[in-house]
């Protein structure tokens, strides 16, 4: 009965010794499994490969999981605060630098005194620089350079991001295309002979295949613009001059670029959204607004007859 009783004390010792956390802390290679790192951990654990991942882990486990420290590079790395799962194994990941490669280095563990134990060896480790910040809006438009370009078969002339494609040029439409990086987007812009004599006409024409209205104004130009919503993030601008009229295209956060193209049309002449009325008209109009029902004046330098002299009597 003594016998069996000191190998099951034995058996204990080596549960406590090879599979427990222990109360001291090692430093421990991860050499065994391929990996040049040393990290400082409860005592009591072991070096291992994953079976399945291949990955660096160290396990505490005797006849039963204890808990263990893996260092994973696949899937999603992601940095979560520690929570007990379905199972009622606490978990906590953390995103660290591992030869200068971004790794999850993930602590599981039965009891929750055991994880916060263990999680040390994982805030050690250096971590990866915060993400840049996002870029102002319109800081992606303001990198990309302008240059006028005239249609000479349709008469007008338009800014164009430099380095365009022609991708149609006739004498009733003309399209110019600059892909953005990626080559899933580009900067569009087109110029036309549908013109708009006012704003209501200007509605009418800009949502002919569709779209919602979110601005429509008179330019001090007199240029008639709408600007459509965006639809897949590609938002529209258009411009109208009573014979002429521009679209511009490209994802929303190009709008303050779609804005500056189209409003730059120009009409033939130069003077942008010149309504101007030829001098000839002018003149005529200014005579036909002559006062009505004046007689014309005598004509001058028409000489009277003078009077026949009286005859003397005798």
């Amino acid at each position: 009965m003594s016998s069996l009783r000191r190998e099951w004390v034995f058996g204990c010792l080596i549960v406590v010794a090879c599979g427990n956390v222990g109360s001291g802390t090692e430093s421990v290679s991860l050499a065994p499994a391929g990996v040049d790192l040393t990290l400082t951990v409860p005592t009591g654990g072991k070096v291992e490969k994953g079976e399945i991942t291949g990955n660096p882990e160290i396990m505490w486990k005797g006849m039963n999981f204890h808990a263990s420290l893996t260092l994973n590079d696949l899937g999603t790395l992601e940095t979560r605060p520690l929570a007990q799962d379905d199972h009622g194994t606490f978990e906590q990941s953390t995103v660290v630098l591992v030869a200068g490669k971004p790794n999850a280095c993930v602590v599981r563990a039965i009891k929750e005194e055991d994880a916060k134990r263990i999680q040390p060896a994982c805030d050690a480790l250096p971590k990866p620089p915060p993400p840049a910040p996002a870029p102002a809006p319109g800081a992606d438009a303001a990198a990309i350079e302008l240059e006028v370009k005239t249609a000479p078969k349709i008469g007008s002339s338009i800014k164009i991001p430099k380095g365009a494609k022609t991708l149609a040029e006739d004498e009733y439409t003309a399209t110019y295309s600059l892909p953005l990086p990626g080559g899933l987007n580009e900067l569009n812009v087109s110029l036309n002979k549908a013109g708009a004599a006012d704003l209501a006409e200007a509605k009418h024409t800009a949502t002919l295949l569709g779209g919602t209205v979110t601005d429509a104004k008179t330019l001090p130009n007199g240029m008639q613009e709408i600007v459509l919503g965006p639809e897949l993030d590609v938002q529209t601008v258009s411009v109208f001059l009573p014979k002429f009229g521009a679209k511009c295209a490209g994802p929303s956060k190009f709008l303050p670029k779609l804005l500056e193209m189209c409003e730059s049309l120009t009409a033939p002449g130069g003077a942008a959204g010149a309504k101007a009325a030829p001098a000839e008209a002018s003149g005529k109009a200014a005579m036909s607004k002559a006062a009505p029902g004046k007689a014309a004046p005598a004509k001058a330098g028409a000489a009277s007859k003078p009077a026949a002299p009286a005859k003397k009597k005798h």
